[in-house]
């Protein structure tokens, strides 16, 4: 690297092929930090799972962590069956249209591109933990948003449910007592024009049943 920085490797075979995982830059990244992180290496690789995908590396931490984009949810762009990006792709794609097992698809896959892949679609979902769901749901309350924290974690919580059913992760990772973004004021709404006529044409009987 420029001006001679020094960084710590992984070396593995995935698929009979010969890989690397970059641990960190030193000075940054001490020798025991690097070797720590190398082992849990060994350990997801032994469970059969690409160290590269396990987040080994936080984004941004190590200047070898590969940057990547995020791909639009209907588009599945991996050879693993385990990987977020995956998983979230049959769960809108099977369960939110095709069995049209939520109102409002176009707003369920808002949301995964904006929130859950953009950190995750490259991470095998089997190695996302329950903590990593928390701070995700942190930061969206954070920016000032604590309704859409709770309507992101109904998501998450069908989602990885619905991974469970589909055999892609074990457990979900949804686990939480109380709505991240607490409890929400009670809306108003005002009756459609076809309600209020529904309403108008029945009144006589609606009011004859009280």
């Amino acid at each position: 690297m420029p001006g001679g920085a020094k960084c710590w490797y992984f070396r593995f075979y995935w698929r009979n092929k010969r890989q690397r995982l970059g641990l960190g830059q030193w000075p940054a990244v001490r020798l025991a930090e690097a070797r720590a992180r190398a082992q849990t290496a060994r350990e997801v690789l032994d469970e059969g799972i690409d160290p590269r995908k396990a987040g080994i590396v936080k984004r941004g931490s190590a200047r070898t962590a590969s940057p990547t984009g995020h791909a639009p949810v209907p588009v599945a762009q991996t050879d693993s069956t385990q990987l977020a990006l995956f998983l979230a792709h049959e769960f809108y794609r099977r369960h939110v249209v095709k069995e049209r097992r939520r109102k409002r698809p176009a707003y369920v896959k808002r949301v995964l591109n904006s929130d859950v892949l953009p950190p995750w679609n490259d991470r095998d979902a089997r190695t996302i933990t329950s903590r990593e769901v928390i701070e995700l749901l942190d930061k969206i309350v954070d920016r000032g948003s604590p309704v859409m924290a709770n309507r992101t974690a109904n998501i998450l919580n069908q989602m990885f449910m619905y991974g469970i059913h589909r055999a892609i992760v074990a457990d979900s990772l949804v686990k939480l007592l109380y709505r991240p973004g607490g409890a929400e004021a009670p809306t108003e709404r005002a009756l459609s024009e076809t309600e209020l006529k529904t309403f108008l044409l029945n009144c006589k009987t609606i009011c004859r049943t009280r």
